[in-house]
């Protein structure tokens, strides 16, 4: 190509110093370059042969009409790609929380669906959690929304390092998750209280947010358990809203939420 030579009967004359050449014993070669787009160069189209053998302008026409086929298909297979990456982007995009990376309540709610049908199909039953960070506003209201952005970040971290494999976790509102999966139907009074106390111990601690450190007493945890054969998951929520808001309601009467902070 850099000789402007697409074509020559005399390999040994033209290209004497090619190893592979005249290590195969060619005398004929054609090339067609296969160019992508306006500019990019992708590879050539060759053929070769031991014996010195004409070329016909058809033949070159015809070399030329299947580089282009070949550069179109290729295109072709990248705008593919290019689409299929894209649809994989903005899938995630539609179901994960921008801000934490979990899902967010689209995804919760279609994973919920599925987890309650594996519990009727496989005899077993959901626990859910709803989790509320009891003090965020105040967070937000005393150190600034960047500081309440990067504790609902440590919070979804910390949950999703601490929580089951196998169970879901979602950020379904501003300082709320949900956490759950499906268990053996047994004791599900004393499994909620087990759940919910393992939860409302991730919750709690000190967390790092770079210009303060959070020390949190732990957010409000409920447990709702999934009926035989429930399906709907706006009843199962509210029932661990319900939970939920009476932890709250009790953790208030034992004393102040706010957490307190200090600079690093």
């Amino acid at each position: 190509m850099d000789e402007n030579t697409p074509f020559t009967d005399d390999v040994p004359g033209c290209w004497g110093d090619s190893k592979a050449a005249s290590a195969l014993g060619l005398k004929t070669y054609i090339s067609e370059p296969v160019h992508i787009g306006q500019h990019e160069l992708y590879g050539t189209l060759c053929g070769a042969s031991k014996h010195k053998k004409p070329v016909s302008p058809r033949a070159r026409r015809l070399l030329a009409m299947f580089s282009r086929l070949i550069a179109r298909q290729l295109e072709r297979d990248r705008l593919l790609d290019a689409l299929r990456q894209e649809h994989t982007t903005f899938k995630e995009y539609a179901l994960s929380d921008p801000l934490t990376g979990i899902p967010n309540r689209r995804a919760m709610e279609t994973e919920l669906k599925r987890a309650l049908a594996n519990a009727e199909r496989m005899n077993t039953t959901v626990h859910l959690a709803f989790i509320d960070l009891d003090g965020f506003k105040h967070i937000n209201d005393q150190h600034g929304h960047d500081a309440g952005d990067r504790f609902l970040i440590e919070m979804a971290r910390t949950l999703k390092a601490g929580i089951r494999d196998g169970d879901a976790l979602a950020r379904i509102g501003g300082d709320e998750f949900v956490v759950f999966g499906n268990v053996p139907r047994e004791q599900p009074d004393a499994v909620r209280e087990v759940i919910a106390q393992r939860l409302s111990d991730l919750t709690r601690g000190v967390f790092d947010l770079g210009i303060i450190q959070l020390d949190y007493a732990g957010a409000s945890v409920g447990v709702a358990t999934s009926r035989p054969g429930e399906k709907d998951i706006e009843a199962l929520l509210a029932r661990a809203d319900e939970a939920m808001y009476q932890t709250k309601q009790s953790r208030r009467k034992t004393g102040p939420t706010v957490p307190p902070a200090r600079s690093n």
